[in-house]
C-alpha cells in the first residue's frame, strides 16, 4: 500500500484511513497461499463527526484523521481482529435488513471501527490500569480524558 508517499505491508488486520480524495495505490501479490481480502467502509465525514457528539475523545481523533495532515492514516488492529470481523458482520447485516440505515443505530458499527485507532493507541499507554478497573475503561470516552494519541 502506498500512502502519502510511503510504503505500507498489507497486513490481516490493517486498518487504513483515506481521506477524502486522497490519493493511494494498492499493490496486492495474490497468490493461493496468501489471499487479498479486504473491507471497504465508506463514511461521510460530517454525518460521522455528527454521530461522535456523543464520544468526544473518539471525535478529536477522527476530525485529525479526517481534517489533519501528517497524521497516522494506518493502524495495526491484528489483536482486535475477532471484534472487527463481528463489527463488519454486523454491520452488513443491519444493512441488509433496513437498507442504507443513517439513524445512529446504523452507524454504530462505523463508530466502534472510528473508535478503534484511539482505543488502541489508549490502551497502549493505559493498558495497566485498564486492566483491572471498569472506572478507567468508561473514561475513555469520557470528557475528562487527554486526547493525545501516541
Amino acid at each position: 500500500m502506498v500512502l502519502n508517499y510511503h510504503t505500507y505491508p498489507i497486513r490481516k488486520g490493517m486498518l487504513f484511513f483515506f481521506q477524502p480524495y486522497q490519493l493511494h495505490h494498492v499493490y496486492a501479490e495474490v497468490h493461493p497461499d496468501t489471499p487479498y481480502e479486504r473491507k471497504i467502509f465508506y463514511v461521510e465525514p460530517i454525518v460521522m463527526n455528527r454521530y461522535l457528539e456523543a464520544f468526544p475523545h473518539c471525535r478529536a481523533f477522527f476530525s485529525r484523521l479526517w481534517k489533519g495532515r501528517n497524521q497516522q492514516q494506518v493502524f495495526n488492529l491484528s489483536s482486535y481482529m475477532n471484534q472487527l470481523d463481528w463489527v463488519y458482520e454486523s454491520y452488513h447485516q443491519s444493512r441488509s435488513r433496513v437498507g442504507r440505515d443513517e439513524s445512529y443505530g446504523g452507524r454504530y458499527p462505523l463508530i466502534q471501527v472510528l473508535c478503534f485507532p484511539y482505543l488502541s493507541a489508549r490502551n497502549r499507554k493505559q493498558y495497566n490500569g485498564l486492566r483491572h478497573s471498569p472506572k478507567a475503561q468508561a473514561s475513555l470516552f469520557s470528557a475528562g480524558n487527554d486526547d493525545s494519541v501516541h
